[in-house]
């Protein structure tokens, strides 16, 4: 059986740790592989108020991510591919299967959302 190549773009920060933690668990735990790619090819970083809830106020129990989110986080910050991404740039679309597009609530995601180089690909 050929395994699934899958592609994560992600921000340099801001992006939802559950959006990205929990597929890439339930992906990695059925034998597909993932691979992340950042603007710079370096290491990207939740939004810390989704894992953290401060600053979310009355809002926290239920904004924040869940547990299982916060603890696929940290199980995926040990990942090789999330820790050295492709660079946006460098990122090649005919070596991956599918793509995945997690979203994000900070304003540094916008670098994501509005990357001319992710459009095009």
């Amino acid at each position: 059986m050929n395994t699934k190549r899958i592609l994560i773009p992600l921000p340099s920060y801001g992006f939802d740790p559950t959006e990205v933690a929990i597929p890439w668990k339930i992906l990695t735990g059925n034998n597909f592989e993932v691979f992340f790619t950042t603007p710079e090819g370096k290491e990207a970083a939740a939004d810390s108020r989704m894992l953290t809830g401060k600053d979310l106020g009355i809002w926290k129990k239920l904004l924040m991510a869940r547990k299982d989110a916060t603890e696929a986080y940290q199980e995926m910050g040990k990942n090789e591919s999330f820790r050295h991404p492709e660079k946006y740039s460098d990122s090649k679309e005919e070596k991956f299967d599918a793509l995945l597009l997690p979203g994000g609530h900070d304003k540094a995601a916008r670098e994501y959302l509005e990357s001319k180089t992710l459009q095009q690909k």
